[in-house]
């Protein structure tokens, strides 16, 4: 009985690897703040704007959303999610995430 199962959990992990992943460029970009004061996170940082970013994440159902502080105008969904799922504690953050869900 737990060969079967054993055999039957690894079949189904090899299976889930081996679906196809199709991922559509819909990412949008909304500025939600906009000034010339800063704004302040909790890490004493200072950044300049506040964009909500949508988009959907690689093998994901539903799209999701992304809302962080940044000084950077150019700051992409992919990137942001690349850095949000990340293990390394390398990645040096430009950006601070306020906010993360699913997108309506």
């Amino acid at each position: 009985m737990t060969k079967k199962f054993f055999v039957l959990l690894v079949c189904s992990m090899v299976l889930t690897g081996c679906a196809s992943s199709k991922q559509e460029n819909t990412q949008k970009q909304e500025f939600v703040r906009e000034e010339s004061s800063l704004i302040n996170s909790p890490e004493m940082m200072n950044y300049k704007y506040r964009v909500k970013l949508t988009g959907k994440s690689n093998n994901a159902k539903q799209k999701s959303y992304y809302t962080v502080l940044t000084n950077d105008k150019s700051l992409t969904f992919e990137t942001v999610d690349r850095k949000f799922w990340s293990s390394s504690i390398e990645d040096k953050n430009d950006f601070y995430i306020v906010a993360h869900g699913i997108a309506e």
